[in-house]
């Protein structure tokens, strides 16, 4: 995804919808390739990958090298964006401002392959010193060659699943991208990918754009929540009760839902204003779906949900005061109900006391601190905890807090718990106030 401003060439008040499109850094044939001569060939500790934990096209490799432990390095750059784009070293005041309103950011405060860079944009420059296009992440690095090899999304995840699985060092009985290409399982995987980016993400940048046209945008709202009971109704309809979108197997599909589903309750419905429904309270099978995908060893490490909500909160490209702007808490009862780790979620940094021992591609959080010196690594251990993150499953109908001895019979812990997080994100004591009297409601 761009960040606000993106360009070289183009003055800060511009406007680009390449949030919609996915550019090349380089050719389009720059793919990572099994053949031995050829540019980028397959091997490992060789790529890094450059992400912001909110993006969902970012989201999208970094999933498939979460889930296959693959020795790609992570590089996380600051999760909000402010008018020179993404960032690594703060370097305006409105980049320190956001600094230090979330300093808990699991960023890297350095460009760990690069001495002197600390916007993205100066690796675009350095590829293409006249390029004019979308700033974006993901963005995928060859240290070798010391260059750009390709920045789309679907296209990246395709190399990763495919030409790159031979290292994988867990999950290897996954096949993403099902049968081979030109069969019909293949075709039928590549159309429901297509579809889900077109209708389920990218939807929500157009719901956003459309904020002058309030029947076009109630018109998209209601498309995307019909698309939504229809998903639902895929994986729960007919007696079936399917795991995935395809079946009994994860693809490639079930990832690209995935991904938007879990920023749907902790960003969009609060920054674009759809707070009619939520998944984790009104489509229970695509909850279910989540937390079932969240289950799968690794997954998680490509999941922080603070710096998706900072992304939204924070980035000026969301908000006309972007500068300084504080990044809610996850909602416990989120956090309960999909059974994420808690350190995930937790203020601070894992201690390195926590980690002593283990062995990583992302040693960077293990030790508790940004230094990016023993953060380029690799995976190779095959471990299913290499953010130091713990996978154990948790119960999902375990209690929240004795809170609940303060809140009349009637109210949920969920809904008090939602109410809260409604008034830390701006919503008004009336509106808080007439939320819970619809819960106190008999029903």
């Amino acid at each position: 995804m761009s960040s606000n401003t993106t360009t070289k060439n183009t003055n800060n008040n511009s406007t680009n919808n390449s949030e919609f499109l996915e550019e090349i850094v380089a050719s389009s044939s720059s793919t990572i390739s099994n053949h031995q001569h050829h540019r980028f060939p397959a091997e490992a500790n060789r790529y890094a990958l450059y992400v912001t934990a909110g993006c969902p096209f970012a989201a999208r490799p970094w999933a498939v090298q979460a889930l296959y432990g693959l020795p790609i390095s992570i590089i996380p750059l600051f999760p909000a964006a402010h008018d020179d784009g993404w960032f690594f070293t703060a370097q305006s005041a409105g980049e320190h401002d956001m600094v230090a309103s979330y300093p808990q950011a699991h960023s890297l405060h350095k460009d760990p392959l690069h001495d002197n860079v600390h916007h993205l944009k100066q690796l675009y420059w350095q590829v293409n010193p006249n390029f004019d296009g979308a700033v974006s992440v993901p963005l995928l690095w060859d240290t070798q060659l010391d260059t750009a090899v390709n920045n789309s999304s679907l296209g990246l995840s395709e190399m990763l699943a495919t030409q790159m699985k031979q290292f994988a060092t867990r999950n290897q009985e996954i096949d993403l991208f099902p049968g081979g290409k030109g069969s019909p399982e293949w075709e039928e995987h590549q159309a429901l990918v297509q579809e889900l980016h077109a209708t389920v993400t990218t939807v929500m940048y157009q719901i956003n754009a459309t904020n002058k046209d309030g029947n076009r945008r109630d018109a998209l709202v209601k498309e995307f929540y019909d698309t939504l009971t229809r998903l639902q109704n895929r994986l729960t309809s007919n007696n079936t009760h399917q795991p995935f979108l395809m079946g009994q197997h994860l693809r490639f599909a079930d990832l690209v839902l995935y991904i938007t589903l879990v920023r749907f309750d902790i960003s969009y419905q609060w920054r674009f204003g759809l707070g009619k429904y939520s998944i984790r309270e009104n489509y229970p099978g695509l909850w279910a779906f989540t937390q079932r995908i969240v289950r799968i060893p690794g997954i998680s490490e490509a999941l922080w949900p603070r710096d998706i909500m900072a992304m939204y909160f924070m980035g000026t490209k969301w908000n006309q005061k972007g500068q300084g702007r504080s990044v809610p808490m996850v909602p416990v009862a989120w956090n309960d109900s999909i059974a994420l780790p808690m350190s995930l979620t937790s203020s601070s940094l894992p201690s390195s006391n926590d980690h002593k021992g283990k062995n990583s591609g992302q040693q960077y959080h293990q030790n508790g601190s940004n230094d990016s010196s023993k953060y380029l690594q690799g995976s190779s251990t095959g471990s299913n905890n290499q953010n130091g993150f713990s996978n154990e499953k948790h119960d999902v109908h375990k209690s929240t807090t004795s809170i609940v001895t303060l809140i009349p019979s009637n109210v949920t812990v969920s809904s008090f718990a939602w109410a809260l997080f409604w008034m830390g994100c701006g919503g008004s004591l009336a509106m808080v106030i007439q939320f819970l009297a619809v819960q106190l409601t008999p029903k």
